[in-house]
């Protein structure tokens, strides 16, 4: 699982920090950090752990 996971999110936090981050700049702190904890969080359980798992499994 925790392999599964890594795969996930790996991806995610780098497209994360090379697309988002820097269009939140202006934001305070911690309203970007929210939105980006949401949008991985969406990004994560909706589509990257249901391909990774598919995958994995297959």
């Amino acid at each position: 699982m925790a392999i599964s996971a890594t795969l996930a999110i790996y991806p995610i936090s780098v497209l994360g920090s090379l697309f988002l981050i820097p269009r939140l700049a202006a934001l305070p702190l911690l309203l970007s950090s929210a939105i980006v904890a949401c949008v991985v969080n969406v990004l994560m359980t909706y589509v990257a752990m249901p391909t990774v798992s598919r995958l994995l499994r297959n």
